[in-house]
């Protein structure tokens, strides 16, 4: 569960940056586009496996 945690924070952050780029820098998309990709994921690990949030 911490493991998810910290990737959504990951993606969070990704994604304030990749908001405040002026310019087009596929460097930070992709950047985002990998915390999104490993946050679902995770995500959707948890539900197969019937992880709760305690």
């Amino acid at each position: 569960m911490n493991l998810i945690k910290e990737t959504k924070e990951d993606l969070q952050q990704a994604k304030i940056i990749e908001e405040l780029m002026d310019d087009y820098d596929l460097g930070v998309i992709a950047q985002r586009k990998t915390a999104e990709s490993i946050h679902f994921y995770l995500f959707k690990e948890a539900r197969i496996r019937k992880v709760l949030i305690k």
